[in-house]
């Protein structure tokens, strides 16, 4: 089960290492592991509010359209994201 926020220890949490090694890690960890798979398969993309307290996913640019994925909600698609933000 994944810590919330508040739970999460140490650096390892908000970052790709976290995910892949450690297994500590919240919604900016997760995002920046699926955004390091995204470079790899050459895709470009934005961390949609890196670095803040709020729920955070990647913006990515797909077959010429602008679209979304959320690792940690399991949503992708075209258009805007309707993620809550709390």
């Amino acid at each position: 089960m994944k810590p919330p926020y508040e739970d999460a220890v140490g650096i390892d949490y908000r970052s790709p290492y976290g995910v892949f090694v450690t297994k500590n890690y919240s919604c900016a960890g997760e995002t920046r592991a699926l955004g390091r798979v995204l470079d790899f398969m050459g895709y470009t993309w934005i961390h949609a509010h890196e670095n803040e307290n709020v729920h955070q996913w990647c913006i990515v640019n797909m077959d010429g359209q602008v679209g979304y994925a959320d690792p940690q909600g399991v949503y992708v698609g075209y258009g805007e994201y309707w993620a809550l933000t709390f």
